[in-house]
């Protein structure tokens, strides 16, 4: 069946442009709204990030001009702006509550009420799901937080976390160790002095122990690539971390949460593609 051709070559849709309200969102401003919606509906309206390098990329937004739309998003109330996380990262939440209660600002339809009220009712759709989707946040936390316990005493009282034995777990961490020292040789002289081969300095039962756990728990291919984010954001952002496997495999409450956040990084900033 021979492809449906494109009805035509443009990129935006004056008709439906045209139901913004200009005086209240310039146009630069209405792309970025709609862009970020674009992203939050990807994440199930849930806090979200990504890279302010790729946003400007992808709108053609100046930086300077982007920064300001975010930071007037987050004083109307629109946008919840959150930077956390190693490397520092914008996390967003669309406040969908806002564009429920500003929507005769945001948009204008005229007399053409049925549009007005269909166009709505998107909205508040969208608003009911984010206030499904946080309460069963909360009662995921609250059951996390119960839980919790039980299961580190669990992990504590296994001799196996599962079918990865203490041998697998030296020899996943030497890989490890290996896919380092290759990267180093492609940095720069500077830059070899300041990440030596030794920064590695890990030797010692506790942390290829830890390294067992986390080979139960999480796909080797997922810490294979959160370990790549991790080493080429250290030496990207220049920070100084004095050792990187046991960083890298560090338990926070019973969870790697470092390896789950650059694991993260790189599903968004290392294999997004936009469907748009």
């Amino acid at each position: 069946m021979p492809a449906k051709k494109l009805a035509n070559p443009f990129s935006v849709n004056f008709r439906q442009l045209q139901r913004y309200n200009f005086s209240f969102f310039s146009l630069e401003e209405i792309v970025l709204f709609e862009y970020l919606m674009v992203l939050a509906q990807g994440f199930d309206y849930k806090q979200f990030y990504h890279s302010t390098t790729r946003i400007t990329k992808e709108t053609g937004i100046k930086r300077s001009r982007m920064e300001a739309t975010f930071l007037k998003f987050a004083v109307i109330g629109l946008l919840g702006i959150e930077v956390k996380g190693f490397p520092l990262v914008k996390h967003f939440t669309i406040q969908t509550d806002f564009i429920l209660q500003e929507f005769d600002h945001i948009f204008q339809f005229g007399d053409n009420h049925q549009l007005h009220d269909e166009t709505y009712k998107l909205f508040a759709d969208i608003h009911q799901l984010c206030v499904e989707n946080s309460a069963q946040e909360k009662l995921n936390k609250e059951t996390n937080k119960a839980t919790k316990k039980e299961i580190k005493d669990l992990k504590k009282n296994s001799n196996r976390y599962g079918n990865f034995s203490f041998t697998d777990a030296v020899d996943f961490v030497n890989r490890l160790e290996m896919s380092w020292n290759q990267r180093r040789e492609y940095l720069s002289a500077k830059t070899k002095k300041r990440y030596p081969p030794v920064t590695l300095g890990f030797k010692n039962n506790k942390t290829f122990e830890v390294a067992r756990q986390a080979l139960n728990e999480r796909e080797i291919a997922v810490m294979e690539n959160a370990w790549m984010v991790m080493c080429d954001q250290v030496t990207k952002e220049g920070k100084k971390v004095k050792k990187l496997l046991p960083y890298f495999f560090s338990l926070k409450e019973g969870e790697f949460n470092v390896i789950d956040a650059f694991a993260d990084i790189h599903n968004v900033d290392y294999t997004y593609t936009s469907n748009g």
